[in-house]
C-alpha cells in the first residue's frame, strides 16, 4: 500500500476531492509531460504475467505528440509512460501519488486539427485577429467570417458579397491533437524477451539469479534464499516465477517500475490489516464446477511428491461426493516429501475456498493507494457487512469522479 501522509488519506476519503491524472512519456533521453482526459482506466490484476495495464488519451494544442515515426514519444518501440495522480489539498498544496511505469504497446494513430492562416486576398486589408476578412470598399461593407477549411488549392470562395472574393490560405501548424495509447507494465518485457542465455543457475542466490534474468531494475523485499542447481530455465518469465516461488512469493512491480517479490496468499496467513475502508460490496456469488478437491505437488525431477484431498463425506466438495478434480503444482522449493506435503495442504486449503470467497466492491478515491496483495477490511455500512481479505484486482478510472473498483479474496466475513 502506498504510504501517503495522513492529510492525503483524509482528503481522499471524500469523493469530492480534487485530483488530476497526468503522465510523463519517455524514450531514451527525451521526455514530455502528458495532459490526459478522463477516458479509459488503469487496472492491476494478480496473475502470472502482466499485472498492470491501462488505456489513456493524451491531448494538447500545438507541439503535437501524435506518433509518425518509430522514435516518437508515443510510439510502441520501447517508449514508456509514467502515470501520476495529483491530489489537491484544502490549503492548495499538491500531493503527487505515483501510479506506475508502463510500456507503450500500441496507439490508435492519433488525430490532428491543422490551423490555416490567410496569406492574401483579392480585396480588403486582410484578416483580423478574430479570423474575419475586412471587405469594406467592396459591394458589401462589413466583416465576413472566413471558412475554416479552404478547398484543395487552399482557396476560400466567399460568395454572396456582391461579387466573388478569393482568399489564399496555407497551413500554419497543428491547432489541436489527441492520441489514445495502450499500456502494459514492464513484466511484458519478460514475456516477450523469452530467450535466456543460461539454462540453469550459475549462483546460489535467488536475487543474484533474478538480477541476471531481469531486463529492468529490481528491489529486494523478501529474504534471499539458496537456489538448487537442478533448477531448469525454460524461458525468462517462467524462470523468474520459479525463483520467486523459492522465496515464498510471487512477482510484483513497484509503482516506480522496479521488479519485486511480494508475499503469496496473504489472505491465508495474514492477521494485521493494511487498510480499513468503507465500500459498496457485492456479496453475491454464482456457482460453477471450477472447484479443486485433489492436489498433487512434486519436485521438477519427480523425486519428491505428495497429495492432499478433501475426503470428509459431509463436505459436498469431497472426492467421494463430487468426484476428483485435480490441480498439479511443481516447484523447485519441493526438496523433500515433507515440503511437498506442506505445499499440497496449503494449496488445497487455498483453492478449495477461493471459488466462493471473492467479492467485488466500489470504494472512494483512497483506492488509488491500494496495491495488489494488500490485506485489509472493506466495510459496507448500508448492508452492515464487511469482508477481510487480500486485494487481487484494482481498476482505477481515469475520470476523477469515478469510483475505484476492487476485488478481494476473502479470508473472513463479518
Amino acid at each position: 500500500m502506498f504510504d501517503a501522509p495522513s492529510e492525503v488519506w483524509s482528503a481522499l476519503s471524500s469523493s469530492t476531492v480534487v485530483r488530476r491524472l497526468w503522465g510523463i512519456a519517455q524514450y531514451q533521453d527525451r521526455s514530455a509531460v502528458l495532459t490526459l482526459d478522463g477516458s479509459g482506466d488503469v487496472t492491476f490484476a494478480a496473475g502470472t504475467g502482466v499485472l498492470g495495464d491501462a488505456t489513456i488519451t493524451a491531448y494538447g494544442n500545438g507541439d503535437s505528440l501524435v506518433p509518425k515515426t518509430r522514435r516518437d514519444l508515443l510510439a510502441p518501440y520501447g517508449q514508456e509512460v509514467s502515470l501520476f495522480w495529483d491530489v489537491i489539498l484544502r490549503d492548495g498544496l499538491v500531493h503527487t501519488i505515483p501510479v506506475g511505469v508502463f510500456r507503450i504497446v500500441g496507439n490508435d494513430g492519433g488525430r490532428e486539427v491543422i490551423e490555416r492562416r490567410v496569406v492574401t486576398s483579392s480585396s480588403g486589408s486582410g484578416v483580423d485577429a478574430n479570423g474575419l476578412l475586412d471587405i469594406s470598399g467592396t459591394a458589401v461593407s462589413g466583416l465576413v467570417d472566413v471558412p475554416e477549411t479552404p478547398d484543395g488549392n487552399g482557396l476560400v470562395d466567399l460568395t454572396g458579397t456582391g461579387g466573388t472574393v478569393t482568399v489564399i490560405a496555407e497551413p500554419s501548424g497543428v491547432g489541436s491533437w489527441a492520441v489514445t495509447v495502450d499500456l502494459a507494465d514492464r513484466i511484458r518485457m519478460l514475456e516477450r524477451g523469452k530467450r535466456v542465455d543460461v539454462k540453469s543457475p550459475t549462483t546460489l542466490s535467488m536475487y543474484s539469479e533474478m538480477q541476471q534474468l531481469a531486463l529492468f531494475p529490481m528491489v529486494q523485499t523478501v529474504p534471499d534464499v539458496s537456489v538448487p542447481k537442478s533448477l531448469a530455465y525454460d524461458d525468462r518469465l517462467s524462470a523468474m516465477q520459479d525463483l520467486a516461488d523459492l522465496g515464498g512469493g510471487v512477482l510484483g512491480i513497484t509503482r516506480q517500475g522496479a521488479l519485486t517479490i511480494r508475499e503469496r496468499d496473504r489472505w491465508l496467513t495474514e492477521t494485521v490489516p493494511d487498510f480499513d475502508i468503507e465500500a459498496v460490496i457485492d456479496f453475491s456469488r454464482g456457482q460453477s464446477d471450477d472447484f479443486i478437491n485433489d492436489v498433487h505437488t512434486y519436485s521438477p525431477d519427480g523425486k519428491y511428491s505428495a497429495f492432499a484431498q478433501i475426503t470428509d463425506p459431509s463436505n459436498e466438495l469431497s472426492i467421494d461426493n463430487a468426484g476428483p478434480v485435480t490441480y498439479e503444482h511443481s516447484s523447485p522449493a519441493y526438496t523433500s516429501n515433507v515440503a511437498c506435503q506442506a505445499g499440497a495442504d496449503t494449496i488445497l486449503a487455498r483453492l478449495s475456498r477461493r471459488r466462493t470467497a471473492v467479492v467485488e466492491a466500489q470504494i472512494d478515491p483512497r483506492g488509488i493507494l491500494l496495491d495488489l496483495g494488500d490485506f485489509g477490511w472493506l466495510r459496507d455500512p448500508v448492508q452492515g457487512r464487511a469482508a477481510l481479505g487480500e486485494v487481487s484486482r484494482i481498476t482505477i478510472p481515469n475520470d476523477p469522479t469515478g469510483a475505484v473498483r476492487v476485488q478481494l479474496i476473502v479470508a473472513e466475513e463479518a
